[in-house]
């Protein structure tokens, strides 16, 4: 072995040679087996998870997020359709699909008079619709990253 490398190991075994039992714990401290401190309530089966007892939050969404399921009138496709003139100029047509939801998401496909139907993403906020997507591939890297996997699928990301 190079006398460096030597070095190096004898110095790494002093350095874990110094390892042992902190000064702060006495020998009493060492020994003694850990206690286990009596609980107010009995002890579950494995695996077993109690229900929540609360009330479910406002923003909890009663989609599921796995599948997209049609959203019944909110949000109405003629709400989607005003949101997407507004804030992406674009004149839509007929739902040709949706509005579909997946937790506070939604998916729509619009027909557009003369061009491809447009795909819109929109999500429920707490200050009402938002618009997170639209155009004819709307199935970009944040799409992919944020929106839940029911949306993803019916948009055929």
């Amino acid at each position: 072995m190079p006398p460096l490398k030597s070095l190096g190991a004898l110095a790494l075994l002093f350095l874990t040679a110094a390892c042992g039992v902190p000064p702060e714990l006495t020998p009493d401290q060492r020994a003694s087996p850990p206690t286990a401190s009596p609980s107010a309530s009995p002890a579950l089966p494995p695996g077993y998870s109690p229900r929540p007892t609360g009330t479910p939050s406002a923003t909890a969404s009663p989609y599921p997020i796995f599948s997209a399921v049609p959203c019944g009138a909110k949000p109405s496709a003629a709400e989607i359709a005003s949101l997407v003139k507004q804030k992406a100029s674009v004149t839509t047509g007929k739902a040709l699909t949706g509005p579909l939801c997946a937790g506070a998401w939604h998916y729509t496909l619009f027909e557009v008079l003369g061009k491809e139907p447009v795909h819109v993403l929109t999500i429920a906020t707490s200050s009402g619709l938002t618009l997170f997507a639209a155009g004819t591939d709307i199935c970009t890297a944040d799409v992919q990253q944020q929106a839940p996997y029911g949306v993803r699928v019916a948009a055929s990301c």
